[in-house]
C-alpha cells in the first residue's frame, strides 16, 4: 500500500478506537462464535483453522474478549436459543 505498519496502525486506532490487532482478535472471535454455532468441529480443529498457537490460547483469548470459555458458549446454544451473533 506504500504505507509503513505504524502509519497505518495509528490512523487505524484514531478512526476506530481500537488497535488492529484487537480489531482482528475480535474478527476472530466472532467466527469462532459462528463455528461453534453452526458447525461440529472441536476446539483443537478450530485453533488449527484460525491459526491459533494452541486450544489453550483460543481459549484464553476467547474468554477475555466474550467473558466465557468456548465451552460455555457452546452450551449456552440451545435449539430456539439466540443466534451466535446475539450471544
Amino acid at each position: 500500500m506504500g504505507e509503513d505498519y505504524s502509519a497505518l496502525s495509528q490512523l487505524f486506532s484514531s478512526l476506530e478506537g481500537m488497535t488492529l490487532e484487537k480489531y482482528f482478535i475480535g474478527l476472530k472471535i466472532e467466527r469462532v462464535k459462528e463455528l461453534l454455532f453452526y458447525e461440529e468441529r472441536t476446539l483443537s480443529e478450530l485453533a488449527y483453522l484460525l491459526d491459533y498457537s494452541s486450544v489453550q490460547h483460543l481459549s484464553a483469548q476467547f474468554k477475555k474478549v466474550t467473558g466465557m470459555t468456548p465451552s460455555a458458549y457452546k452450551k449456552g446454544l440451545l435449539p430456539g436459543g439466540k443466534g451466535w451473533r446475539e450471544a
